[in-house]
């Protein structure tokens, strides 16, 4: 039944088709990452729900000045982001081993799936009864940012507009954080109570994934037939060819004319007359038929001949990782902490305004995308990525100050640094080293970065009880790190007229 299940999928694929379907796949590969990727991004949005439903309030605790202390409460519900955004990343290795070896659709499979059972277990949990919130945060967590993976490839589907589809992917996955600002709009104003709101995302998204996996275009990427994938894992022999649909390479032509077809593994033959001759006249002034089916022809990256191995001992990936693991785990801690950095500055009544708002601003850049993608195609890889270094050192001297107004400015200068350098990440690593490896070199440092992120409960415990969640200390030492790994966008720049040997440009 699954085999059948797999066969009917892969019959429902159809080719690329003209350029207007391929704008179709696009938007729609966007619209899935807005409503499954970006899970862990607006934490602190999904906090004032669960927190008004009552999740783990049990943990608070009198204090003596018959105040309430919900520390623990805080503690446990970090705890939960920190487990799952550790799955995100500590298992990034081997969802990129199966992207580089089966193809991006079999990862959308795989990553939808896994983010719908966690839609699944936040549907069927509740403060007073079954408590699923931690296998659904995990999973969700793990199956979203898969499923982003899964879609990526679509920005070869127009190869000369690539960096701004891939920024228009990458924001698409910032603005899926409008999901939980969305979703505690309408807890707060409406008190519709999260079940019924995971239940409509839970359809919304199994019917858009199932579309996107079924209607996959032919030659997009390493397309493995689900149907042989499921023959590789049972004792099932692989589907034989018809007979009425012979192999090009059993036929052989004589010299004669006659067609020589082998029919049988014994090696029988049976020989055909040659087709009557027909004679077909084209009419010069009609134009030929458009091939809106072609494959679109990439530029070859700076490393591409080199193997998986050569390449992450070049210092072009050793720095390249070295700031991705730096930055990738600063934010998520942020992320991960962002409401009781609010907390922190203004009363507990204002908190829910400003981490909706916190949501909005970082959501919006989605609009701005195609602009974001033009300024990739124009400037070029490497005054991006120094673009990218200058906006984190402003935003690192913004967390620096205590005025919630410009922690408001602050919002706005991550959201345009996330944007630009989730962007020119998925260029960097297609110009400089190709798609083949794609998935082992991100997953190798998404991995350190999992390893990494095992700190941040621990860490939220002690700012929380040492100083009294202030995170003055450990912005100064976030601030310092980065200073120091100013020296990969002045490495860029030395070997630029290098790395913009491939360029994709602007039509």
């Amino acid at each position: 039944m699954l085999r059948r299940a797999a066969s009917f999928l892969d019959k429902l694929q159809a080719p690329a088709g003209s350029y207007r379907h391929r704008v179709i796949l696009v938007v729609l590969a966007s619209i899935l990452v807005v409503v499954t990727s970006g899970v862990p991004l607006n934490w602190s949005a999904l906090i004032v729900i669960l927190k008004g439903e009552g999740v783990y309030k049990d943990l608070c605790v009198q204090t003596q000045n018959n105040t309430v202390d919900c520390r623990p409460q805080d503690v446990r519900l970090n705890l939960a982001f920190t487990l799952s955004v550790a799955a995100i990343f500590t298992t990034a290795p081997f969802f990129g081993f199966i992207l580089d070896s089966k193809g991006s659709r079999t990862i959308l499979l795989i990553g939808s799936t896994i983010y719908l059972l966690g839609v699944l277990c936040y549907f069927l949990s509740s403060a007073q009864g079954l408590d699923l919130f931690f296998f659904g945060q995990i999973l969700m967590n793990t199956g979203g940012p898969v499923t982003w993976q899964g879609v990526m490839i679509f920005a070869n589907l127009i190869p000369d507009k690539m960096p701004t589809i891939s920024t228009i992917l990458n924001t698409a996955y910032d603005a899926s954080m409008v999901i939980w600002t969305v979703f505690n709009l309408l807890y707060t104003t409406a008190g519709i109570a999260h079940n019924i709101m995971f239940l409509a995302l839970l359809i919304f998204v199994g019917c858009l994934a199932f579309y996107l996996i079924a209607r996959w275009p032919t030659g997009l990427g390493k397309n493995a037939s689900f149907a042989d994938l499921i023959d590789s894992f049972s004792s099932a022999p692989p589907s034989e060819t018809p007979k009425d649909n012979v192999p090009l390479e059993d036929i052989n032509l004589s010299g004669s004319g006659e067609i020589t077809v082998d029919v049988d593994e014994a090696g029988e033959s049976a020989t055909v007359a040659p087709p009557a001759e027909v004679d077909v006249k084209l009419d010069e002034n009609e134009p030929a038929e458009e091939n809106t089916d072609t494959k679109p022809e990439i530029p070859q990256a700076v490393f591409a001949d080199k193997t998986f191995l050569e390449q992450v001992k070049l210092p072009e990936y050793i720095l390249f990782a070295a700031y991705h693991v730096c930055y990738a785990s600063w934010q998520m801690i942020y992320f991960g902490t962002a409401e009781r950095r609010i907390a922190f500055l203004v009363e507990e009544s204002e908190v829910g305004r400003y981490v909706s708002m916190f949501g909005w601003i970082l959501s919006a850049y989605f609009l701005v995308s195609p602009f974001i993608g033009r300024y990739i195609e124009k400037v070029g890889l490497v005054y991006t990525y120094i673009t990218v270094h200058c906006t984190l050192l402003l935003w690192c001297i913004i967390l620096l100050s205590t005025d919630i107004r410009l922690q408001v400015l602050g919002f706005a200068v991550f959201g345009l640094c996330r944007a630009i350098y989730w962007s020119i990440l998925f260029v960097y690593i297609q110009v400089i080293f190709g798609f083949g490896n794609y998935g082992r070199l991100y997953g190798m440092m998404q991995f350190v970065v999992g390893l990494i992120s095992f700190v941040q409960n621990p860490l939220t415990s002690w700012v929380l009880n040492n100083f009294n969640g202030d995170w003055t200390t450990t912005n100064y030492i976030m601030a310092s790190n980065f200073v120091v790994l100013s020296i990969f966008p002045i490495f860029l720049y030395r070997g630029k007229a290098t790395y913009e040997k491939v360029k994709v440009e602007a039509s």
